[in-house]
Parts: structure tokens; sequence; C-alpha cells
């Protein structure tokens, strides 16, 4: 308990109405009363004077930091004397002076009854308002509760006055049907008296403590740095300074340990830093004592509990979701780590699946980013899904996430080839996913895009002997093509007898042979390309003309064969002729008079834009072309000139002494006289018929 006594600095008596104001060494209060016998509650006084004693504002300077418990008023009764009339008895009358405090907002009065005082008699001492008269926290707290702020209730910028008045109370039997009228006095030194008042102000310590400590529960990440803090407080209620925390010291333990670990802080610092890896423990406890710059140490009461272990975490797969992605470049993905410790991902899983039960993994990475870049062609072509998991600073995992669904373009898996032979014309077989569509390569052989399922290709030509490299590559839905599969082959022909060939020339070159051994089928080649297969032992080369080089390919069930020797032929046309593919029924134009016409012509398919600022026009090409091949000649025949008007728009060969030529004729026309001059035309064009391939 800490005592302060503060003097009164004015003093004055004043009416009720605060006007009439005197000074002096003493002062004097009174106050005159009419009552009768049916007085039943105080009597308000006809007129009276006021005593009002001026204090300064009650703001300790040597006490700012302790809390105002009391205020105990002192003044100096001089004298006090009472005058009645209206024959009152003799008997004991105490008359009571009113006192309250008094600010410029607020008004907080009480009584004391000054004890010992009867009629007339005089006394002189100092008077205590005493504090057992009434509760000490009632009268405080009630001062500083009705007041607005701290500031108010010490009245820092204006004066606390004691005002002090009479009253009239009594303790004996009134005479009834009487009126009585009384008047009541009281003298008391003033501030400028030999006794001044005063006023004994109490105060005691304010311990202070902490409020909003953090983490005050739940978890705390053992494997980082951690910050723990609170805020210093006090109950600022009644202390006009203001208190700040000079020190602090941080405790913490392992659960039900006895063993305390203490971290000092300085000055006002309100938190600490505990380094990474400083608790073992799954479990540990942690309190705070503050000590105020009043010298005053908190009373740390509470430890608060947090565990080590954290919690586990749930994944959410965030991008790409709900899209197409190209899967020949590279993608960014990105999920959420999901954890009710707010802590950060120490891992992560990716897994993708075409079905929803059969998952593959695409990548796992040590951090804690929550996102990364996928490489291209990590995921198959399709509708794919794809999930996620994250794993606690525990390094445990937590839960998949739900998957999110993608359609991913990009070159399916390349296949896997299972078998192959190694005869003349190889038969490959594979695997593969996603096929739409595929290719094979034999050495210098390509079989261009082949659409359908099957997963197996016999190679279409004779191989030579040696080693090969067979390759395959599929193609999705999309038109996205794998890599080429590989694999080496030994090609080994195994020859039976030898064929003999002999030629005959003419309007045509006609073959013959003669082999040793059965052979399923023959191939012709002219110049080593196929034109022509067969059972038979014979072939007419009837669409050149001039010298070329033939020979024959006898073939076994098997595919194994044998070649023929290479035999040299020339064709030699007497006449120009004519004769569609089909029949080969040739039409011989036997020229007249001068020799025939033959002009060649040949147009590119182009296309010419004209620009916004160009003079000229820019030309492009198609790839396009048309070859025109134009004849005209003079005949007799009638016949002649009907047959050739019948293989107008079929595909035919004209020939002869020195070309060849394969088309469509498309128009002919004559001059019909004497003679009959006759033109057609013929225009290149490609005909499937033409393509003889092997079986």
């Amino acid at each position: 308990m800490y005592t302060e006594r503060i003097n009164a600095i004015d003093s004055y008596s004043c009416d009720k109405n605060k006007t009439n104001i005197i000074r002096g060494a003493t002062l004097s209060t009174n106050a005159e009363y009419n009552f009768d016998t049916d007085w039943t509650s105080d009597v308000s006084a006809k007129n009276g004077r006021l005593v009002v004693i001026a204090y300064p504002a009650i703001k300790s300077t040597v006490y700012a930091k302790k809390r105002l418990t009391g205020i105990t008023p002192h003044i100096y009764v001089v004298s006090e004397y009472h005058s009645a009339s209206g024959s009152l008895p003799n008997g004991h009358y105490e008359f009571p002076y009113i006192t309250y405090f008094e600010t410029d907002k607020h008004s907080y009065s009480t009584g004391y009854i000054i004890p010992g005082m009867r009629n007339s008699d005089d006394m002189a001492y100092y008077w205590a308002g005493e504090l057992t008269d009434i509760s000490p926290p009632a009268f405080v707290g009630s001062w500083l509760s009705n007041a607005a702020t701290k500031e108010d209730a010490f009245q820092a910028d204006s004066f606390v006055r004691l005002v002090v008045a009479t009253g009239v109370t009594y303790s004996r039997q009134l005479y009834s049907d009487t009126s009585y009228a009384g008047e009541s006095r009281m003298t008391v030194h003033s501030s400028t008296g030999i006794n001044i008042p005063y006023v004994d102000c109490s105060y005691e310590d304010v311990v202070p403590y902490i409020e909003n400590a953090y983490p005050s529960s739940g978890f705390v990440n053992e494997k980082v740095d951690n910050t723990f803090g609170w805020e210093f407080s006090y109950d600022a209620n009644l202390v006009s300074g203001t208190i700040k925390q000079q020190s602090a010291v941080f405790r913490w333990r392992t659960a039900g340990s006895s063993t305390i670990h203490e971290v000092n802080v300085s000055g006002e610092q309100n938190y600490v830093i505990i380094p990474a890896d400083t608790f073992a423990a799954t479990s540990i406890e942690w309190q705070v004592k503050v000590t105020s710059d009043d010298g005053i140490d908190s009373v740390p009461d509470t430890w608060y509990s947090l565990t080590t272990i954290d919690s586990v975490s749930t994944a959410r797969a965030e991008y790409p979701n709900q899209m197409i992605i190209d899967g020949m470049s590279e993608n960014f993905f990105s999920w959420d780590h999901v954890i009710s410790t707010g802590t950060a991902q120490s891992a992560y899983d990716l897994q993708y699946s075409m079905n929803g039960e059969d998952w593959i993994a695409i990548k796992s990475g040590v951090t804690d980013i929550t996102n990364t870049m996928i490489p291209a062609e990590s995921l198959p072509s399709g509708n794919v899904m794809w999930r996620v998991r994250t794993y606690n600073s525990d390094g445990v995992a937590g839960s998949w996430s739900d998957p999110a669904q993608i359609v991913v373009r990009t070159r399916p898996q390349a296949p896997s080839i299972s078998s192959f032979t190694e005869g003349p014309r190889p038969l490959v077989t594979w695997q593969s996913a996603e096929q739409q569509a595929y290719e094979v390569k034999a050495g210098d052989f390509e079989s261009g895009v082949i659409f359908g399922t099957l997963k197996s290709y016999k190679v279409p030509i004779y191989l030579p002997d040696g080693f090969v490299i067979i390759q395959v590559r599929v193609i999705d839905q999309y038109g996205s093509k794998s890599e080429w599969a590989s694999v080496t082959a030994e090609i080994r022909n195994v020859s039976y007898e030898s064929i003999e060939l002999t030629t005959k020339s003419g309007d045509h070159a006609r073959l013959t042979w003669s082999a040793s051994a059965a052979f399923s089928k023959y191939y012709v080649y002219r110049d080593d390309l196929l034109i022509g297969k067969t059972e038979e032992s014979s072939f007419v080369d009837y669409e050149e003309t001039g010298k070329h080089k033939y020979q024959i390919r006898g073939v076994a069930p098997d595919d194994y064969y044998t070649l023929s020797g290479v035999a040299y032929e020339i064709a030699y046309p007497r006449y120009a002729m004519i004769a569609a593919v089909e029949s080969y029924e040739f039409i011989y134009l036997k020229y007249t008079g001068e020799n025939s016409n033959h002009q060649n012509s040949g147009d590119a398919d182009m296309v010419f834009t004209q620009y916004s600022g160009r003079r000229l026009p820019l030309a492009s090409t198609t790839g396009h072309e048309t070859a025109v091949q134009n004849f005209s000649f003079r005949t007799k025949n009638k016949t002649e000139f009907k047959d050739l008007k019948k293989l107008q728009g079929q595909f035919v060969v004209w020939k002869d002494k020195k070309y060849s030529y394969k088309g469509v004729l498309s128009q002919v026309d004559a001059d019909i006289g004497r003679v009959i001059d006759v033109s057609f035309t013929i225009i290149a064009c490609a005909d499937e018929r033409m393509n003889v391939t092997y079986d």
C-alpha cells in the first residue's frame, strides 16, 4: 500500500448557485430549516451557504504507475452550533454535513455524521471522512466508472472540488402539532488557514499480465524457426501513467517434464524466435513471465501446449483441368496443398491414368513449390486423368486428390515390334496403343500411311539379301505420329533352279522363259521396274518402244525366288499405233502424204495474287501439272477414224518408232473429204490399272 497526501489549493464559501463567493482563513456553512412533526424525510434548506475546497487534479507523479484505491478527505472543523425555536424539548440533536467531490463533468456525493455534537457544543478537530462508513471500492469505483475516460477520472486539466454543506436530524420525540425552525452551521479552516484541508490518496501495485499469446495451441513445426509472441497488458483503470514491459522470460519444457528451459528478453520486445530443431519431443509446453518498468512481475500460471506432429495433408488438382493440352510441348501443372496446420508441403507425387484404375507415375519432387513443368511427351494421347498427393513437414504422404480430367494431344507411344521374318518379303508384327493408322519402312521401301488397327504387315517388295532395318510407327486419332520402332533383320533368300529368258522384237517386245522348278508366279521387270505378273511362261510388253532391259523373277509359295538373267530387246513399231490399255488391240495409223504432226504441251497450275502496293502480282503453284499430247494425221480409211473415235474417253497407249505415251484420249476430230485429216488429244493422268503390285 502506498499513500500520497494532496493539500487543497483553493477554498471559498458561496450560495447554492455558486455566487456570492467569500474567501478567508475560516469558512462557514449554514442552512435554515422549517419542519414539523409530520417530517418524514430530509428537509430542504430554505437558504444557506456551501464551502468549496479545491484540490489539484488527482494525478500522481510519484505513483503514476500504481492503482488508485481510495481517496480520504480531511477538513479541520472549528465550531458548530445550533439554534432552534418552537419549544424544542431537551434532547440529543445531531447535525450532519454533506460532502461530495465535484469535477467539471461529474459529481460524486456522500454524507458523514459528525459524532458527539449536541445543541450548541463547540469543538475543534480534524475530521476525516471514514471510508469504513461506505465501501471503498464502491466509492472509488463509482467515481471512476462514471468517468468518460481515465483522463476524465484524474481530471488532468482541471480541479477536484470537495463541497461541504450542513443538514439537520433529530433523536428525540417532538411535540405533536408543532412547527419548528432551525439553523445549522459549521466552520472549517480553509486553504489559507492554519490547518489546510487535504486528501490522502491510497495506491497499490499493478501486476502485469500477458494477452493474445501465440501460438497458444495446435501445431508447431520443429523443423523451422518458430516465433512465439505475446501482448504485454495491465489493468489501466485508475492508473494515471503508462506501464511498459521492462523484460520478459520465455520458458518451455517437454510436456510433463520438470526441466524448464528459459530465454531472457530485454526491453519491450514481445516475441522470441526459437531456432529450428530445438524441440525434440512430440509435445511441448511454454509460458512467459513479464516484468513491468515499475518492477512488478507477472504471475505465469498458464502453460500453452503444442504438438510437433504435423497434420496429414490433402491435395487439390488445380491446373490443367477440363481442357485440351498439347502433349508435344512442356506443360505447366499446379495444385493446392491443403493442411490444417498451414505448413508447406515437403514433397509431392503426380500420377496419370487412362481408365481411373491403373495409375502411372509422372513426376515426383522434394520441394515446397506447388507447381511443376511436365516434359513434352510424358503423357499418352487421348482422355487422361491426373492426380497429386503432397507430403507434410514430417514427410508423411497425404491422400490423393480427386482426379482432374484432360485431353492430351501428342504423339502416341512407339509400338513394340514383337516378331519379324527374315525372308525376301519379311512379315513384321507389333503391339501398340492408340493406333488408327501405321507406316512401315524396310530399307529403302516405305509403305506410306495405311489406315487401320491391324498390327502386322508383309513387305510388298522383294528385298535383297543382307542386313536391313525394319521400322514401324503408328498414328493416333488426332493424326499424331509415334516415334519409329526399329529392328535389324538379315534377309536370306533361298534360290531355286535357274530361269532361262529369251526375247523377240517386233511392234512389241515379246518375252518367253523356261524354268527347271515349279514357281507359283512370275514377275516381269523392265528397266528394273515391275511391269507385270503372270503364272504363264511368256509376256508381251505392249506399252514401250525402243531398247529396254528385261528380267523375270520366279517366286515359290514361301516367297523365296529365283531371278533370270538380264535380256535386252528392241520394240520397233512399223507404224504409229494406239490401243486401249484394257485390250491392247492396236489401231495402226498408216500415214499418207506428209508425216503426222505431234505437239507436246504442259501446264503448271499457277495462282496469281495481286497485293496492294505492288504493280505486278505474286505467282505461286499448287504443285499440280497438266501434260497434253496433240496428234494429227491423214488417212483415206474411214474405218480407221471410226475405230479411233470408239477409244475416246478411254485410257490408251500410243506409240511409234521413237515415243510412247499413256493417258486418256480426250478429243477426236476429223476433216472429212477425199482424205480424212484426223486430230486427237491425249491427256496424261494417273490410272490404278497401270500399277502392278506384288501379291
